[in-house]
């Protein structure tokens, strides 16, 4: 879905695109590096991020662009996810997460059919 996107868009004289790609966040060093890659970004007009969870609550909160969008895909916040997924804390923290990155971001988009 994103590479199609990325190609149309490349296509475009008046577009210039970025890829940044954050490290892990379930290390603290992950954490950190990610975190300042996010406050060292220069001004964008948008700021996009594929999924939701950590990756997008962090960008929300850390980057100072116009317009941030975040991307979906289907178990980010998908109402059907097994009750037993939402034992694990990690799986409810980026569902955590995910929730209060939608709450801060400006656009929500979604790429499955079934949400």
């Amino acid at each position: 879905m994103i590479s199609v996107s990325l190609k149309a868009m490349r296509n475009r004289s008046d577009v210039k695109i970025d890829i940044i790609q954050l490290q892990n966040f379930r290390t603290i060093r992950g954490f950190l590096n990610s975190f300042k890659t996010l406050v060292k970004l220069p001004k964008y007009d948008v700021v996009h991020c594929q999924y939701g969870s950590v990756s997008a609550l962090m960008t929300c909160l850390f980057v100072r662009q116009q317009v941030k969008m975040i991307t979906l895909r289907g178990s980010d916040m998908a109402p059907w996810a097994s009750i037993i997924r939402l034992f694990s804390i990690r799986l409810l923290i980026a569902r955590l997460a995910s929730f209060f990155a939608n709450l801060l971001c400006d656009r929500v988009g979604c790429g499955s059919n079934r949400m």
